[in-house]
């Protein structure tokens, strides 16, 4: 049982490492998607807004915060899960992050994936938009997986008495 839980702990901070990962590529993506995009991004945010409107620019402030939130978010996941594997930090209170984050991510990857369907142009962004929040999806579930089964090993270990 011993060797599970070790394995299970250097597997929950390899994961965490990943989700690290991930939120640098979040903040990396929607830079790159603002500096690229510029134009199309700022014409689409300006349906119905008059040319010279405040509005658009508060609405282009909101949207990166949220992803700078979000992006810190997932470094709280992160941070929390490698100090958990490294047995520095037992708190509970990243895998409740966890299941918030996966409560509102979930129905965001099935919509990129039912959107997917009926995209006609940037089909490749679309595809590799789908193949990195579907991974980063999976790697949040198998750090939730990894995480609740340690706490339930180690609850197992302490009931059973120990053999001299």
């Amino acid at each position: 049982m011993e060797t599970t839980i070790r394995r299970l702990n250097d597997h929950i901070y390899t994961l965490g490492t990943g989700v690290i990962a991930f939120a640098a590529w979040t903040l990396l993506k929607f830079t790159l998607y603002c500096t690229v995009y510029q134009n199309v991004l700022v014409e689409e945010m300006r349906v119905d807004l008059p040319a010279d409107s405040s509005v658009l620019q508060v609405t282009i402030i909101a949207v990166w915060i949220i992803v700078f939130l979000d992006a810190l978010f997932q470094c709280l996941i992160g941070f929390s899960a490698r100090a958990d594997g490294k047995g520095r930090r037992k708190s509970v209170f990243y895998i409740v992050l966890i299941g918030l984050r996966l409560l509102f991510f979930v129905p965001i990857v099935l919509a990129e994936a039912q959107s997917f369907v009926t995209v006609q142009t940037g089909v490749l962004y679309a595809i590799i938009t789908l193949f990195i929040d579907g991974t980063s999806l999976v790697i949040m579930v198998e750090l939730l997986v990894c995480a609740v089964r340690v706490r339930i090993l180690r609850k197992r270990q302490r009931e059973v008495p120990h053999e001299s």
